[in-house]
């Protein structure tokens, strides 16, 4: 197996969805840690997820 080959596999094998949950909770985190208020608003979530889908699309192209 070439290095392509390995690298495509294990592209392939990414839980996106997991990936999509476990970034979209760091981003909220690091969003509520930096704000005065501890209260999550709609905005912030749908922003963190948002992030979450544009990164893991940079990362689904990667090579």
């Amino acid at each position: 197996m070439t290095q392509e080959e390995i690298k495509n596999c294990a592209r392939e094998n990414i839980k996106w969805e997991q990936r999509r949950y476990e970034i979209a909770k760091d981003c909220l985190a690091a969003m509520v840690a930096s704000e005065a208020s501890p209260f999550i608003s709609k905005t912030q979530i749908d922003t963190c997820v948002h992030l979450a889908d544009e990164l893991i699309s940079v990362l689904r192209k990667a090579k």
